[in-house]
């Protein structure tokens, strides 16, 4: 190989080495498996635990129950395919779930997350379930940005003015979403939440537990979608400076090529 075929080889090492940098430091891996919980292990419009699973995630009862737990009933949280679902359930015995919306004719502009497809959702104040899963590959000290999008609704049937949110825990850190409360059979929309933690291990559990109003009577149903944790990105280059890089590296591949035109 000639000093000229070397030098441009290097070159274009240098210049994928750098599209892969840029491509990283703009795009870093997700790191929440199933986010959208469009993966199950029995489909969607079902109670999870007991009929079905999003594949990545564990829902248990919170606080556990000896009498939930003796007729045979998991955490009151569910998968739904879209806004208009109705979900298998079972309290003391089998049975269906519908949140208000156009569905049940009322006109509250009930719609699925941005994400479409599946969604998770759970009675907010009555055997609620603890959403949880656990995320490998952390760098400890280093910090992490958690987005998800969250709604308010309430199960069809029920009655009352009601809020939900989400307290998030990840590793030692604690955080609770904001407030969103909607009148009698309404619909708060979707809301996009986003926290920042620092890992403090290489592998931490990520907890979602929906609070809600206390009153059996007013099922808060809290709606959860599109879960991302990836590498909190601090100090992204400007575009500008991508293309500067670039059009040196396009220079140099330019000016080798005329070296070798003028040795032949």
């Amino acid at each position: 190989m000639t000093h000229s075929n070397v030098v441009l080889h290097f070159v274009r090492l240098t210049a994928v080495s750098a599209a892969t940098a840029i491509t990283l430091a703009g795009n870093p891996p997700e790191l929440i498996t199933n986010g959208d919980f469009e993966t199950t292990s029995n489909g969607a419009d079902k109670q999870t635990d007991l009929y079905t699973q999003a594949t990545g995630w564990t829902s248990t009862q919170q606080p556990s129950s000896s009498y939930f737990a003796s007729v045979g009933m998991g955490a009151y949280s569910f998968i739904f395919s879209g806004p208009n679902s109705t979900v298998q359930t079972k309290t003391e015995s089998p049975g269906t779930l519908q949140l208000w919306g156009p569905n049940t004719g009322e006109n509250n502009g009930l719609t699925g997350s941005s994400n479409g497809g599946n969604f998770y959702g759970t009675d907010a104040n009555w055997n609620t379930g603890l959403l949880t899963q656990t995320v490998d590959g952390l760098t400890p000290g280093t910090e992490y940005t958690l987005k998800f999008g969250t709604a308010t609704a309430q199960q069809s049937g029920f009655y009352g003015d009601i809020w939900t949110d989400f307290k998030v825990t990840f590793g030692g850190e604690e955080k609770t979403s904001p407030q969103y409360s909607i009148t009698s059979k309404g619909f708060s929309g979707w809301k996009q939440v986003s926290f920042d933690f620092t890992a403090t291990s290489s592998s931490q559990l990520l907890s979602f537990l929906a609070q809600g109003p206390d009153g059996s009577g007013l099922p808060p149903i809290a709606l959860l979608d599109g879960v991302s944790l990836k590498e909190k990105q601090t100090s992204v280059p400007e575009p500008g400076s991508y293309a500067v890089a670039v059009g040196g590296l396009l220079l140099v591949v330019g000016g080798v090529r005329r070296f070798r035109g003028s040795n032949r």
